[in-house]
């Protein structure tokens, strides 16, 4: 509360007694006035606040909604790419199943290539040493004629 001073002439004029029925007067309108303006500012706080609660609700439902909506879009990507993983994983194992065939072709192919090269090498080791063998058998009966 403020402290009100009046003017020696007003004391003069009211007495002490209006004096303190002035001063309490107006110590009841400032009163009334603080209450009325506390008031007031309350009231256009509470409003101000419900506004901002109200913008906040709104707000959040609409990220709520975004959140859905990219909560499925989400879902849909994910489903597609299990379905491509799923696509490539079957091409893949036709890929290996192909790959696989072939490697069992080219050992089938391999093991008759090294077997004729086997039969091709006897035949030549053969040819080879019936030439050795009748060469030192010609050697042979020519040092034993002479």
């Amino acid at each position: 509360m403020t402290i009100i001073t009046i003017p020696k002439i007003l004391r003069e004029k009211l007495t002490e007694e209006g004096t303190d029925a002035l001063v309490e007067i107006l110590d009841k309108v400032e009163e009334r006035s603080e209450t009325h303006t506390l008031r007031v500012a309350e009231e256009r706080f509470e409003k101000k606040l419900e506004q901002t609660k109200s913008d906040l609700k709104e707000t959040i439902n609409k990220v709520d909604i975004r959140l859905e909506h990219a909560k499925s879009e989400l879902k849909e990507d994910i489903s597609k790419v299990d379905k491509r993983l799923d696509q490539v994983k079957s091409e893949l194992k036709e890929d290996i199943s192909k790959v696989d065939k072939s490697i069992e072709q080219v050992k089938s192919e391999l093991k008759t290539d090294i077997a004729n090269v086997r039969a091709d090498l006897i035949k030549w080791m053969f040819i080879f040493w019936a030439g050795q063998v009748i060469t030192i058998t010609g050697i042979l009966i020519a040092f034993l004629k002479k």
